[in-house]
């Protein structure tokens, strides 16, 4: 899954190279993290479950962008990493935690393969799933697939159902 994903990593984090960094202001890489770079990852947090490992060095380089003029350099930081994720109107500079972010746009695709009638949810549902809402034993293989199995297996668990005037 690494090597397929490395190419797209490398396409989004060459971004950084683009911008001149010494005339930027921390708040402007800030935006830039927020609204360019987090947002290039979205369509592809949708599908796959990335590696932590590739998570890490995405979120390293991410924050020596943040706190330095370069991907690579590191430099002494006098602020948590996660008191970045506090939302930017309560003082925060309003990033996202890629893990996070890969888990909860996961979570939404399996409730969404869970509750609709798109054809492309039935024919998955079709393909992997038995009787009864059990995952079916020695099934081909999908990139998509292998990204779902582990939400769905927790949403059919752990998920209840709230029928009333609100659903």
């Amino acid at each position: 899954m690494k090597s397929v994903l490395m190419p797209i990593v490398d396409k989004i984090l060459s971004k950084f190279a683009k911008w001149k960094c010494k005339s930027i202001s921390l708040a402007c890489r800030a935006t830039l993290i927020r609204l360019v770079i987090t947002c290039s990852f979205v369509h592809c947090f949708m599908v796959y479950k990335w590696l932590i490992s590739l998570i890490q060095m995405v979120t390293k380089k991410i924050r020596n962008f943040l706190w330095t003029d370069s991907c690579e350099e590191t430099n002494l930081v006098h602020v948590a990493w996660n008191r970045c994720f506090i939302p930017y109107a309560l003082g925060g500079l309003g990033l996202k935690d890629m893990a996070l972010l890969n888990d909860s746009l996961l979570r939404k695709l399996t409730w969404k393969f869970l509750t609709s009638n798109i054809f492309a949810f039935t024919f998955l549902s079709e393909r992997y799933i038995r009787q009864l809402q059990q995952l079916q034993g020695g099934y081909t293989t999908s990139s998509i697939w292998n990204s779902f199995r582990t939400n769905y297996v927790e949403l059919i668990k752990d998920g209840i159902w709230l029928i009333g005037e609100d659903s």
